[in-house]
């Protein structure tokens, strides 16, 4: 299992090297805008790439549980048009179950692996 900031860097040196402009949790980035849920509450992604208002929120396997309200946040927001979650496992194993969990949480986003981009 990949650490989390680890998987943010890659993830960002990636957009960065496609000529994006991005911003990323991570010492000497900008901060990601910031998306508020229904009780007012703010919530920045892990990695924001302003081309194309795609947004990144990097978790350890079983934190996605957890993340919901924050998942369901960021989707919603009107500065973020795709939402993918990216789960810091080694293997694709597992992601059609946080599919399900998130679309019975109505969070609208896509789940892949750190692992299953060529790129990362």
């Amino acid at each position: 299992m990949a650490l989390h900031d680890t998987v943010v860097r890659r993830i960002t040196h990636w957009h960065e090297a496609q000529g994006d402009h991005v911003t990323a949790e991570l010492r000497g980035y900008a901060k990601p805008p910031r998306c508020y849920g229904i009780r007012g509450r703010a919530y920045i992604p892990d990695v924001y790439v302003y081309d194309g208002r795609l947004a990144y929120e990097v978790k350890a396997y079983w934190a996605y549980r957890n993340s919901a309200p924050k998942l369901k946040a960021i989707s919603e927001s009107p500065k973020v048009s795709r939402l993918v979650l990216v789960l810091c496992t080694g293997t694709s194993g597992g992601i059609s179950k946080v599919e399900g969990f998130l679309d019975r949480e109505g969070v609208d986003c896509e789940v892949i692996s750190f692992r299953d981009h060529p790129g990362w």
